[in-house]
């Protein structure tokens, strides 16, 4: 299972956004399976449900791995360290599940009344002669309704309601979560929490993780999730690439990696702020002085205009230029 979500990763967003490298992503993914994902699926049936970890870390059990409660740090065999590489592989592996879901569309969450929101009404603007909310009974409705009395589409369910549906293609279970049906989300849910806990980081590593998380939310349709996450890999991406440090760097993997991160991160923030009218984060006024990414010291590149790694970097740095 990890490395079909590897494979899904790399056949479908890296080939648009090849802003890590792929041998260093190998290498480890290759040890995340040797530490977490050796021997663990003959232990899981014994293991009481609960008793060692949270359900929101559950759904992990399915790709072979034993996460252990959010709340810990390796305080047990086997449990996922909270590291910022953890984050950057489970953010891969999220992303590719999403990637490898072949119904359209995505399953969305988990719902106790299915609402087709493309039938709904939208509200129009109230009118002077309304009536205010201290002299009318329809604000709220006496039904302890949401939305309206006359449409309870919205309406919230009794507590002792279970959630009656779920999106088409998966079965009518009661006891569905959001982190069962929606894919990666159990992945994106736990690099999140990594991620967390190192707010205000500057690496490239937690640049890398926040464009990661971003791109994730995007295939959910969260723009404003998304934005953030991208916002905030743009800041930590304006410290990597302050001037008198940059102009030290010399050629090589580094610096092409800090030069895939600035172009990927100026490139998705565009791409939002050309929908939204959202503040921008200003890490385009470094973009005279950054050097466009090569490819050559971190993926495979063969001398041949027709390899696929080759025609990758050819688009990548197509958008670039017709960005600007």
């Amino acid at each position: 299972a990890i490395r079909r979500c590897q494979r899904g990763y790399m056949d479908n967003l890296h080939k648009l956004h090849p802003f890590l490298d792929q041998n260093d992503l190998d290498r480890k993914i290759d040890l995340f399976i040797k530490a977490y994902c050796q021997g663990q699926g003959a232990n899981n049936g014994d293991m009481p449900r609960g008793a060692k970890r949270k359900r929101s870390c559950e759904a992990l059990q399915g790709a072979g791995c034993d996460v252990g409660a959010p709340s810990t740090f390796r305080s047990e065999p086997g449990s996922i360290e909270k590291s910022i590489d953890s984050a950057v592989i489970l953010l891969v592996l999220a992303l590719g599940s999403i990637c490898n879901v072949r119904l359209k569309p995505v399953p969305g969450p988990v719902m106790d009344h299915i609402v087709d929101f493309r039938k709904e009404q939208i509200p129009g603007p109230s009118t002077r002669n309304a009536k205010s909310p201290s002299d009318s009974d329809s604000v709220v409705p006496s039904g302890g309704s949401f939305y309206s009395a006359k449409n309870n589409s919205f309406a919230s369910p009794t507590m002792g309601e279970s959630r009656k549906s779920a999106p088409a293609g998966y079965s009518d279970d009661r006891n569905l979560r959001n982190l069962e049906v929606i894919p990666g989300l159990a992945f994106y849910a736990y690099a999140t929490q990594i991620l967390g806990t190192l707010q205000g980081a500057n690496g490239l590593l937690h640049v890398q993780a926040a464009l990661l998380a971003g791109l994730y939310a995007g295939q959910l349709a969260h723009p404003f999730q998304s934005h953030g996450w991208i916002t905030q890999a743009a800041r930590a991406c304006q410290v990597l690439v302050r001037q008198k440090r940059y102009e030290k760097m010399r050629d090589g993997p580094m610096k092409d990696l800090y030069d895939f991160a600035y172009w990927t991160c100026l490139q998705l923030e565009s791409d939002i702020l050309a929908e939204l009218d959202l503040p921008a984060s200003g890490i385009s006024r470094s973009e005279a002085r950054i050097s466009l990414p090569k490819g050559r010291f971190t993926l495979s590149l063969p001398n041949e205009i027709s390899a696929p790694s080759t025609m990758m970097m050819f688009f990548y740095s197509a958008q670039i230029h017709l960005r600007k």
